[in-house]
């Protein structure tokens, strides 16, 4: 029978800073987890950069993504959304020869339809703010409320 993997715990690293077990010493994971993990962005160009990265990574570990990202970034032109709804064929094409990416066909399909959703959803979003001459506009619920305590992640089962 396999031996459970231990759990990772805190870890002390050289500068005495307790860090999560799961980067490792990996200088690459160190510096994400330092740096962007559990960090809120507010970005909405850096979180579309993010939510791509995220969908490269479906089904592989999250290391090869991060490992990737640079060549990435390179590849789709900044992972500006504007250019990546623009792809042509041949674009998609060479991005599936392209050995510094995730090579899927799907994935790298699904970018341009992504990008199109995201400028989508940045034009109406830009025109709700416009129209109530907020930038946060999308913050509010239907009561007004803008403190985000709607949104809870408490239940009856969470209580218990």
């Amino acid at each position: 029978m396999a031996k459970k993997p231990e759990p990772r715990l805190a870890v002390m690293h050289d500068a005495g800073l307790a860090r999560c077990g799961w980067p490792g010493v990996d200088p690459i994971y160190v510096a994400y987890h330092d740096n962007e993990w559990g960090v809120p962005e507010y970005d909405s160009r850096a979180l579309f950069e993010k939510l791509l990265l995220d969908g490269f990574q479906a089904g592989l570990s999250w290391i090869t993504s991060l490992r990737k990202r640079d060549k990435f970034r390179k590849a789709f032109d900044g992972v500006e959304p504007t250019k990546i709804a623009r792809y042509s064929a041949a674009k998609l094409d060479k991005l599936m020869t392209n050995e510094g990416i995730i090579r899927n066909r799907q994935k790298i399909d699904g970018s341009v339809l992504s990008a199109r959703a995201y400028l989508a959803i940045a034009a109406g979003a830009s025109a709700q703010a416009q129209a109530v001459d907020d930038p946060h506009a999308w913050l509010e619920d239907v009561s007004g409320d803008k403190s985000l305590d709607w949104v809870k992640a408490r239940n009856a089962k969470a209580e218990a």
